[in-house]
């Protein structure tokens, strides 16, 4: 018999949000297939046809197999054999490749029909009640349009930071600071609270969501005109949203961060997995965020439970300390918060990058008389010692309580006096570390070492009384015989 392939388009009135449509190909290839390889590379250039028109469309390739490799079919196009139990005999011929897998069950069998001695396979959808909820979420957010920082630039450019300036101690000053800017900010800038679905597009932005809810009234309302024209509206938002969003987080990605463009684009394609961020917590419901970020909380109190708490006075002292202590210019605060990125996360004060790097001038000054006021009398500011503590998963998957790392979110002025205390010990350590040390330093790494190491044997290989000489003498003896030399 001939190879045979039959497609067919579904489009049911409920999917899930995730799935858009249905496409089904049934698949009979005959024992011994001279035309194997057509095939699969047919199957494979129509599942990338239709996702390409359609991300997000479920695609399901069944039928009677037989002995055919399906790995280029899984790898290339994200897909999976779902079939486990042989279907004759000890075989799997009977195969299902889909990425709907989540979506159904695990595949049983059924004894053949009539005459057949193939095994009926049946593959139904999990239970509707268990299907997630699409729960929306609230995010506070702080628009920042430009009318608006021009009227925040006049008023900083034109404060002189006087009730600063005049404290004598860190805390003091940095209350001060804190206060005045923070208040300046929500009058500049106020916070905005947002609804995020599960479901929605990395590129939705709360503009192309407020324009789809005057379409859909519109349409409610029977005004054909305003719906017709909030229609087109939301078309052309959606595109300028999405060449953003490729330009902003994605396009620069593919030379500085191979990694983070790939799972970015598998984002955009409808590829990635949604069972990522999900942290299980034993006997917490996945619905209950309180319980799961307390359960998280108290997890990361007790990594450090059996160290005991460290006393500065029990520490020892092998140097003099410094007299007078570091001092920094304004202008070298300034060089500094130019450097911060726009879309870093801010800490817990809330100031955002973009303004920190805007107004890196005129915060330098009172920044600089607290950095100095700190160094002085040896005490770190309050606010400096806070954090947004943030769990992340070790692995692609949805993770556990041991499976995750904190990381902390500090606040931006934080970083800056960390780094001129950094700089400092640096200036003294660097000299005393070994020239051969890779590790945690600038411009070095493993992979330095590893080429430092195999070059320093190839040069000692040169020297024929060198042991190293003899080793690579007798492994390049092995490689040459495919038989390894072993020496007792």
């Amino acid at each position: 018999m001939s190879t045979k392939l039959y497609g067919v388009h579904f489009r049911p009135h409920r999917l899930p949000r995730r799935v858009s449509s249905i496409y089904f190909g049934a698949v009979y290839s005959p024992p011994g297939n001279a035309n194997e390889c057509d095939l699969i590379q047919y199957l494979i250039r129509s599942v990338d046809i239709i996702k390409t028109a359609h991300p997000y469309a479920g695609v399901v390739i069944l039928g009677d197999l037989n002995r055919m490799d399906i790995s280029q079919i899984l790898s290339g196009c994200h897909m999976k054999q779902v079939v486990r139990t042989p279907t004759r005999g000890n075989a799997i011929l009977d195969q299902i490749i889909s990425n709907l897998d989540l979506f159904y069950q695990e595949p049983s069998l059924l004894s053949p029909i009539g005459l057949a001695d193939h095994n009926i396979v049946i593959w139904l959808p999990k239970e509707v009640n268990n299907r997630p909820r699409n729960k929306a979420k609230k995010r506070i957010v702080r628009p920042m349009k430009d009318s608006d920082i021009r009227a925040f630039g006049e008023w900083i450019t034109h404060n002189d930071w006087r009730d600063v300036l005049a404290e004598s101690q860190p805390q003091a000053m940095c209350d001060h600071f804190y206060q005045t800017l923070q208040s300046k900010v929500d009058v500049h800038f106020p916070t905005k609270s947002i609804k995020l679905h599960p479901t929605d597009k990395p590129w939705i932005t709360p503009r192309t969501k407020e324009l789809i809810n005057q379409r859909q009234i519109a349409f409610s309302n029977n005004s054909q005109g305003a719906w017709k024209s909030l229609r087109k509206q939301v078309l052309r938002e959606i595109s300028r949203a999405k060449r953003f969003f490729y330009r902003d987080r994605i396009q620069n990605l593919k030379s500085d961060n191979p990694s983070s463009w790939y799972k970015n684009i598998k984002v955009m394609s409808g590829h990635s997995n949604s069972q990522a961020d999900i942290i299980r917590v034993p006997t917490v419901e996945d619905n209950d965020p309180v319980k799961i970020a307390t359960a998280i909380n108290e997890f990361f109190a007790n990594v450090n439970v059996d160290i005991p708490e460290l006393h500065l006075r029990d520490l020892p002292s092998y140097l003099p300390a410094q007299t007078p202590p570091p001092h920094v210019q304004p202008w070298e605060v300034m060089s500094e918060l130019k450097k911060i990125k726009p879309g870093k996360s801010s800490g817990p004060d809330g100031i955002p990058g973009r303004l920190v790097r805007e107004f890196a001038c005129e915060l330098s000054i009172p920044l600089s008389g607290i950095l100095n006021a700190s160094y002085q009398h040896n005490k770190v500011p309050t606010q400096w010692k806070q954090a947004i503590i943030v769990p992340i998963p070790k692995g692609p998957t949805s993770a556990t309580l041991d499976k995750l790392r904190p990381i902390s979110l500090t606040d931006h002025f934080s970083k800056i006096a960390e780094l001129f205390i950094t700089k400092l010990l640096l200036r003294d350590i660097n000299p005393h570390l070994d020239k051969h040390q890779y590790g945690s330093r600038p411009s070095l790494s493993t992979t330095i070492c590893i080429v430092d190491l195999i070059n320093y044997l190839a040069k000692s290989a040169e020297k024929p009384r060198n042991c190293h000489y003899r080793s690579m003498h007798r492994l390049q003896q092995g490689i040459r015989s495919g038989q390894p030399h072993y020496r007792d």
